[in-house]
């Protein structure tokens, strides 16, 4: 598991404008011309690659503005398509000022006798100022720290974009995707179906995680103030439970290959069978990333030695992290981080209490 993490937290430096984590299946020619829906786009250049997806700048030809198209290669026999339509259905389903909207998507298929293929691409925004880990490496660089009253505005952003997902009243799913859930939760990823309870039930509206929060995948408007979440390939009902071992070990190879691992919650690294999940691991993930976003490092990670994977694991599970000395922020922030890192995910806050206390700290 360890392996699997470290080499996952390596290549996170691979994720694009859009945060993606995807490989490059066949290219893409600069100028060449993308047709979706009743719109035309010049593609004019590559923004980044990963493991099964690139992503394009493009140009609509009839007003020349600029966006960025994620193209997923979709082949047969793997799970791809099954996690580009959940994506695509979080962006349908969601709607915040502070989460990425989707401009334009389309499914190109590419049969061929032997092997289908289907390309699926996802049009956003461009954000010029890139995402948050740019913005914390250039201050590093630079020597420059962010302002106390900046990072809490932008922590109180991205609060307010969880707390949707968390407090979501919309529909569990699309219907036309009927066919895709068992449940109430999809049957992707290595997730078995799980049983509906009283009080968790697809007949009702349920909570979402975002399950991979990080400076990463948080873009900076134009206005160099406003936060944009994206990234939703990860996105899931938020509550489940590991019924049996087999659902333990599917839980715990899903999160180290989905949740980011300097900002996973520590439930996530060693999976137990009868363990309960709920939107609460995003909690965690927020004390990590609000650390990052003041100190330029996970609070589990050495600045010094740079990422080691069990290194972080055995500090996350023991909650060993410390704070610089001396402090250029004030205690307010480090009450803030220390509420949200609570390791037990039973005594951690949910969001609503997270945000209580930020307005509290932070009138």
């Amino acid at each position: 598991m360890f392996l699997h993490d470290l080499l996952g937290f390596l290549t996170d430096s691979l994720d694009s404008a859009l945060g993606v984590c995807c490989t490059t299946v066949g290219t893409t020619k600069p100028s060449s011309v993308l047709s979706i829906g009743s719109r035309q786009y010049k593609i004019v250049r590559a923004l980044g690659e990963g493991g099964f997806s690139h992503v394009l700048l493009v140009e609509d030809f009839s007003s020349g503005e600029q966006f960025a198209a994620k193209k997923i290669v979709c082949q047969h026999g793997m799970d791809t398509y099954s996690m580009a339509q959940r994506e695509i259905d979080a962006y349908r389903r969601f709607r915040h000022p502070n989460i990425i909207p989707m401009v334009d998507v389309l499914d190109v298929p590419l049969n061929t006798e032997r092997r289908p293929i289907v390309t699926v691409y996802m049009v956003f925004p461009v954000y010029k100022r890139g995402n948050l880990l740019d913005l914390v490496m250039h201050n590093q660089e630079t020597g420059r720290r962010l302002e106390e009253s900046f990072i809490v505005d932008v922590f109180r952003a991205i609060s307010e974009a969880v707390r949707y997902l968390h407090t979501y009243s919309g529909p569990l799913y699309d219907n036309n995707q009927e066919e895709d859930y068992d449940n109430g939760l999809p049957a992707v990823r290595g997730y078995a179906p799980l049983q509906a309870t009283d009080d968790y039930s697809p007949s009702h509206a349920t909570p979402y995680a975002h399950r991979d929060i990080k400076l990463g995948n948080v873009m900076l408007a134009d206005d160099g103030q406003t936060p944009v979440l994206m990234d939703f390939g990860s996105c899931l009902p938020a509550r489940f439970t590991a019924h049996t071992r087999s659902d333990a070990l599917r839980i715990q190879d899903d999160a180290a290959e989905n949740c980011s691992m300097a900002y996973r919650a520590p439930e996530l690294f060693d999976v137990q069978t009868g363990a309960e999940f709920d939107e609460r691991t995003d909690v965690w993930s927020l004390g990590c990333l609000l650390y990052a976003l003041a100190y330029s490092h996970t609070p589990f990670e050495d600045p010094v030695a740079g990422p080691a994977g069990t290194s972080i694991v055995l500090a996350a599970i023991n909650r060993k992290y410390t704070f610089p000395e001396p402090d250029p922020y004030s205690p307010r922030l480090k009450q803030l981080i220390d509420f949200m890192l609570e390791p037990d995910p039973k005594r951690r806050p949910f969001i609503d209490q997270v945000v209580s206390l930020t307005d509290t700290l932070y009138p």
